[in-house]
């Protein structure tokens, strides 16, 4: 499958916060990730990214949702994060499986918030059955304060 076309420079004002929804999958969605080990895995190798703020995420069964935002570059490339992300991530599991290439992301427009963007993902769990309210789900991350 050919890889969309990457933006080259960012259209967004200055004054605007660049951030990126995110979504990680594992090859052939084998279900995984929905580990306590694997989610303790998950939160250390996020606080190890230094060029990326990460705000918010769902870890699924097969899938990872995130809100990131570059620290100080505004053209940092998201698969910066998605590749460091997956490099640490298996220097701290030994598991037979592996990621999808590349990641499916995003970029938030001028008209829509993280925090509208969280309150979407946050659901997913929801949405595919696995719990009756977001909060019984335990592989949510919520670093941001504001979200």
């Amino acid at each position: 499958m050919s890889q969309p076309p990457r933006l080259k420079t960012i259209h967004l004002p200055w004054e605007q916060t660049i951030v990126y929804f995110l979504t990680l999958c594992v090859k052939d969605r084998q279900p995984c990730l929905a580990d306590p080990h694997v989610f303790e895995a998950i939160k250390t190798s996020i606080t190890q990214i230094s060029r990326w703020q990460f705000l918010a995420g769902v870890v699924m069964p097969d899938h990872f949702h995130a809100l990131v935002a570059p620290v100080s570059d505004r053209e940092l490339s998201v698969g910066d994060f998605s590749t460091g992300f997956k490099r640490l991530l298996k220097k701290q599991l030994s598991h037979p499986w592996e990621w999808q290439r590349g990641c499916f992301d995003r970029l938030l427009r001028s008209d829509e918030s993280a925090q509208s963007k969280w309150l979407y993902i946050r659901e997913n769990p929801v949405r595919h059955g696995f719990v009756n309210q977001w909060q019984e789900w335990p592989y949510h991350i919520n670093i941001a304060d504001d979200l």
